[in-house]
């Protein structure tokens, strides 16, 4: 064998052995993600949707303080389609999420948009709200 044929074998051997700790590092990622949830379903029982209300029916009174302490309700939105976003001040998907709605919201796409956070309101982007 040539030293170009022992040199395709080594990085072929390299490559093998790269995608073996690779998708080590990938099982642990989801043992760990699968913990998480377990602890999750400890904490609150088993989600379930079912139960909830159905699509398209009305939602339960709610009332909000913003931060400049105007108060919205559901009675602001009456006969009015609107979206309930439930959030978490530590919610790394809801830093991108909520902003963006809320945007979307004010160019018409979506329906206006009342943010419910809890966690620390320094924490909640001013647009949340």
């Amino acid at each position: 064998m040539t030293g170009a044929g022992w040199l395709a074998i080594a990085l072929l051997l390299a490559a093998v052995v790269w995608l073996g700790f690779a998708l080590a590092g990938a099982v642990r990622e989801l043992a760990a993600l699968r913990e998480r949830v377990d602890v999750l379903e400890g904490a609150i029982g088993p989600v379930h949707l079912d139960g909830g209300l159905p699509v398209g029916s009305p939602a339960p009174p709610w009332s909000i303080t913003g931060r400049d302490g105007e108060i919205a309700s559901s009675s602001s939105f009456t006969g009015r389609r609107h979206l309930l976003v439930f959030a978490d001040a530590d919610c790394r998907a809801c830093d991108e999420l909520i902003p963006a709605g809320v945007r979307a919201a004010a160019a018409g796409s979506l329906p206006p948009v009342a943010v419910i956070s809890r966690g620390r309101p320094e924490q909640t982007p001013s647009s949340w709200i």
